[in-house]
């Protein structure tokens, strides 16, 4: 018996509607948000699901978010710089608070890339998450000439194993801030060995990115893809 398993950067809500087209042999095991939470997914119409699992029935094996004075951080290093804005990511949810035309194109670009509606909020996270929780990760958006430039001054500003910072694809707009233990390959060891009983020695892992280099790293046979990119 072979298990397949999907393993993503993005958030849970965009697996779902990937769950149902593939009707792979359930439940099916996600790794989400680049390894902070990891689920079971199996198709249900008939029981009552939410209308953001897309009637995919979804039991969360773990969750690490991000630590609460990441996220703080984070908020900080963003509100002295008028050309970022932050997506955090909340259950099946994605929240933003932009605040300039340029945050919402940047916003509304991302949405086109994933298919993933964003909620607009009025409030600060800061006092959001004492209601919603922690984010399983926090993305903050930048025009994509300063890309670089941002992912270095977070580098800067955080602590050496403060938190996990990925740069988006090259030439994105993007970076993701996450848990200072999570990437994908964190995902995976947790999935296979606390929940599949399966050694990583037996797992084969393809990736093409940045964020999949651990992941391709740690499995028995990590196959990087033919249009990956030379990290």
């Amino acid at each position: 018996k072979i298990q397949v398993m999907i393993a993503t950067g993005r958030a849970a809500s965009t697996v779902y509607e990937y769950v149902r087209r593939l009707n792979m042999p359930q439940p099916l095991p996600v790794v989400c948000s680049n390894g902070a939470r990891g689920l079971l997914c199996s198709i249900d119409d008939e029981q009552e699901t939410t209308m953001a699992t897309q009637g995919v029935h979804v039991q969360e094996l773990f969750s690490t978010p991000v630590p609460k004075s990441v996220v703080l951080k984070t908020l900080e290093i963003v509100k002295n710089n008028n050309q970022l804005v932050v997506q955090y990511y909340v259950g099946e949810d994605i929240y933003a608070n932009p605040t300039t035309d340029s945050h919402r194109t940047l916003t509304e670009m991302y949405m086109e890339l994933t298919g993933c509606k964003t909620k607009y909020v009025q409030d600060d996270f800061a006092d959001a998450m004492e209601r919603e929780g922690l984010p399983s990760k926090m993305l903050v958006l930048c025009p994509t000439e300063e890309q670089k430039q941002v992912m270095s001054m977070f580098q800067n500003r955080m602590e050496v194993g403060e938190a996990t910072l990925i740069l988006g694809s090259p030439g994105g707009w993007f970076i993701e801030v996450l848990h200072p233990d999570v990437c994908k390959g964190h995902g995976l060891k947790r999935i296979t060995s606390e929940h599949l009983n399966i050694p990583l020695s037996d797992v084969v892992a393809f990736g093409d990115g940045d964020n999949d280099i651990e992941f391709v790293r740690d499995a028995g046979w990590g196959i990087a893809m033919k249009n990956g990119r030379d990290t």
